[in-house]
């Protein structure tokens, strides 16, 4: 499985795991991708971990990016020093060792007015 967490892709649809995958030649590899803003990269890993642990997947790819610069208002300080671009993989299999992600906490505050 590949799982791609981005606020930022560089299309809807097809999602961005379906690019990767088409990359990589990994046609079998079914893909998603997550959106939750900062914590997509979380939430992805967390989601992969859970299809590993429960036996659904027996591996996965794990990549979060953002390219975030584009839209970040440089003239207001207070918020433009809080966000940048980055990006990350790993790669996560099923084991009979007691390794791997040992526990995380999701959850959620959104201040919408």
């Amino acid at each position: 499985m590949i799982i791609f967490g981005t606020t930022t892709p560089d299309q809807i649809c097809p999602n961005t795991s379906s690019h990767v995958q088409k990359l990589m030649c990994a046609k079998n590899a079914a893909c998603i991708d997550l959106n939750t803003a900062c914590t997509s990269f979380l939430y992805s890993l967390t989601a992969a971990t859970s299809m590993i642990r429960t036996g659904v997947i027996k591996n996965a790819i794990v990549i979060g990016a953002e390219v975030i610069s584009p839209l970040i208002d440089w003239h207001n300080r207070n918020i433009a020093i809080l966000f940048g671009n980055g990006a990350s993989a790993l790669y996560i299999e099923a084991t009979d060792q007691k390794e791997g992600l040992l526990a995380e906490e999701l959850g959620c505050f959104c201040d919408v007015r």
